[in-house]
């Protein structure tokens, strides 16, 4: 089973007891092919979190052009985001809708190499980019039963 652990500075809240305003980042199911193939990678998004902190546009920056698996993964990781509550980002008091960027990776077998993505580069693209971007800190990981 997946659980994650962290996102960003904070403790994951307890989903058996949610409380208004927890954020929720839950990971992407790891679709079963592309498990058996041994298929790895990493997707990034960009996300525009609408003022109440959920997910209102979701847009695929890297790969640009995915092949086969990677749009397999690109839909798990898709369908993940879209239930996601982020924290709301608030700028002098009043909430704001912006843009976050987001790698998903998926890995098989031990813990993969740290992302050395430089996600900067990602988030100059968005004059509305948050002012802090939210980090899913487990690897989607998975086992085959």
């Amino acid at each position: 089973a997946l659980r994650i652990k962290e996102v960003g500075d904070g403790v994951m809240p307890d989903p058996s007891n949610p409380q208004p305003g927890d954020m929720r980042m839950f990971p992407p199911d790891y679709p079963i092919e592309a498990r058996r193939r041994g298929v790895t990678g990493t997707l990034i998004y960009a996300v525009r979190i609408d003022a109440q902190g959920k997910p209102k546009e979701i847009t695929l920056l890297s790969p640009e052009k995915p092949d086969r698996w990677m749009k397999m993964l690109g839909q798990a990781a898709q369908d993940a985001i879209t239930k996601w509550t982020l924290a709301v980002i608030s700028v002098a008091g009043a909430p704001i809708e912006c843009v976050t960027v987001v790698p998903i990776e998926f890995a098989l077998g031990n813990k993969p190499e740290p992302d050395t993505t430089d996600l900067a580069s990602y988030r100059a693209r968005y004059a509305d980019a948050c002012p802090a971007a939210p980090k899913l800190l487990t690897e989607v990981a998975g086992t085959l039963l």
